[in-house]
């Protein structure tokens, strides 16, 4: 770590990047009692080259809360977590390479930030068979791409963050879904899960500010009552595990999260999330901050007047076509439905889906897309009502295609909603 504090320009920029979240709000102020013993563990821990961002208060105070407010044991906890540190590499780490198959096999998602302006972050966990990569000997490899995320998620934080405001925890939405028991059933398997657990509670502490476990099978409740003894109680009273029941897993993300930072599978309107590879494969080129204030479309809005309207009958899909000049150039997107959801797609010339939604609450909420094209070409949007044989379904809808050289906040359309072409198909038809 680096003793190097914000500029004026990282301020200025986690302000204007904030856009609804200017106003950030403690949901866990410190106390007086904190007050005097942050002073005192301030005095026990001079000689650590701690930077401005890891030595704020309201990151030191993680330390205590996670001893119970004792000073000595949470400076102990501290200087164990620099040697740590220092064993691991990790103020280097994110300068390694990140294996393809790590990216392809265990997914991750930052999708945008819950109404007090912290990370939401998704995690596919029911895809994860980590008793495969055991056995295949990849363990460090995970261990080492786990921790990568980490640092790379405390830097974006460090990023957003100024001495007046901290951003220093994650809401986490873990998805079940297709959990199996074999994924973990073996003894080294089971070993390295809590061995990672145990180093999340000893050095990463007080940083989860909610854990949405959606999707649970009863299957699950067996590695939950391994992993339960190794959390203290401050983790698991921020932990909910919900089941299948989707109704009610979206109203309680809905409730922190806003639509337009929770991706449209879970009930939000944000159709576009990439996922955690985008940023790896590109950490040399690409500021992370900027591309999640293009994606999360703030300061941008569309008026009702400005969308066309279209009925797509029952059992029948809309698909449109928008020509992009070159690579760079952004397509932004909204649309809502009345009444009813609709599925929702967006694929490029060669017919590779780059967003498929299979039902987006466009009726509940705003959907929003923005996506950076790769190439020139012709790329399609389809509305897809083919799963409905008795409802038609009423689309507003507005897609431009931006020029990537205008500012992020009035990104200028450079092609009217006139010159596309509009085409509506029946089930079974091409």
């Amino acid at each position: 770590m680096t003793t190097d504090t914000p500029s004026t320009q990282c301020s200025e920029g986690g302000k204007s990047f904030q856009g609804n979240y200017l106003q950030h709000v403690a949901t866990d102020k410190i106390t007086a009692a904190e007050e005097a013993n942050l002073k005192l563990l301030r005095d026990r821990i001079d000689d650590i080259p701690l930077n401005w961002f890891f030595a704020h208060e309201r990151n030191l105070v993680r330390w205590l809360r996670a001893r119970e407010g004792n000073v000595e044991q949470a400076e102990a906890m501290l200087r164990k977590n620099m040697e740590w540190r220092k064993e691991e590499g990790l103020d280097t780490i994110l300068k390694r390479c990140v294996p393809d198959f790590m990216l392809r096999e265990f997914p991750f998602q930052i999708t945008g930030f819950d109404k007090d302006g912290d990370i939401v972050a998704v995690i596919p966990y029911g895809q994860w068979d980590f008793r495969s990569l055991v056995e295949k000997g990849q363990k460090m490899e995970f261990v080492n791409y786990i921790n990568y995320i980490i640092e790379f998620a405390y830097k974006f934080l460090q990023s957003r963050s100024s001495l007046e405001t901290i951003y220093n925890k994650v809401i986490l939405i873990l998805d079940l879904q297709g959990f199996s028991i074999s994924q973990v059933l073996s003894k080294p398997t089971i070993q390295m899960l809590l061995e990672m657990l145990q180093s999340l509670e000893d050095n990463h502490p007080e940083c989860l500010k909610r854990a949405f476990l959606i999707n649970a099978a009863k299957v699950f409740e067996l590695l939950w009552a391994i992993a339960k003894p190794l959390m203290t109680t401050r983790t698991l009273s921020k932990v909910d595990i919900l089941g299948y029941n989707a109704n009610i897993w979206k109203l309680k993300m809905l409730t922190m999260i806003a639509a337009e930072n929770l991706p449209t599978q879970y009930g939000g309107g944000n159709t576009t999330c990439p996922k955690i590879g985008y940023y790896i494969e590109k950490i040399a080129n690409i500021d992370p901050t900027r591309d999640f204030k293009l994606r999360l479309h703030e300061n941008r809005t569309y008026n009702e007047d400005d969308m066309d309207i279209i009925t797509v009958p029952a059992w029948n899909k809309f698909e449109t076509q928008r020509e992009v000049p070159g690579k760079g150039y952004i397509l932004r997107w909204a649309f809502t439905t009345e009444d009813y959801d609709i599925g929702f797609s967006m694929m490029n010339e060669d017919g590779e889906k780059i967003v498929k939604v299979q039902k987006a609450d466009s009726h509940k909420h705003r959907q929003l897309g923005t996506y950076v094209c790769p190439a020139a070409g012709e790329y399609t949007f389809c509305f897809d009502n083919t799963y409905c044989r008795f409802w038609a379904k009423t689309l507003r809808f507005i897609i431009q295609v931006c020029d990537p050289d205008d500012d992020l906040e009035n990104s200028r359309p450079i092609q009217d909603e006139s010159e596309s072409e509009d085409s509506l198909h029946s089930q079974g038809e091409d």
